[in-house]
């Protein structure tokens, strides 16, 4: 399991993927032998085919996550569902909103895009830090 959460981290990090806790093993499996394969093009379709049409299955699955995330379910379905329908235009300022309220709730004092807020997990198999 650690080879392959550094496997996937080193291989695909650089172009915006990076393994998280809940992510789906078999997924990231997938994706590193692509890769290894056939190069990082084709382990990056893994992903994009799996973020495009399986994730949708496992939504749910985040209201359960924490108290952050039940209390904006509403609004992480609206962005998942503006997603799905290609409203980008819509779903990326929905998920940066959700994103910076639930790190606010989590250091009670400051969102995710504010300055100085540090939201690194250490000790933690996941991430893409390398520091």
């Amino acid at each position: 399991m650690i080879r392959l959460i550094e496997s996937f981290n080193k291989y695909f990090s650089d172009v915006g993927w990076c393994a998280y806790d809940s992510m789906n093993m078999t997924l990231m499996e997938n994706a590193v032998k692509a890769y290894e394969t056939d190069g990082r093009d084709a382990g990056e379709q893994v992903l994009i085919q799996y973020y495009q049409t399986d994730v949708k299955d496992s939504i749910h699955l985040l209201k359960n996550k924490a108290k952050s995330f039940r209390e904006r379910y509403e609004l992480i379905k609206c962005a998942f569902d503006d997603h799905f329908a290609e409203r980008y235009y819509a779903s990326i300022p929905l998920f940066l909103i959700i994103i910076d309220g639930a790190v606010n709730d989590y250091t009670k004092s400051k969102g995710f895009f504010a300055n100085g807020t540090d939201v690194s997990a250490w000790d933690c198999l996941v991430g893409c830090s390398e520091d």
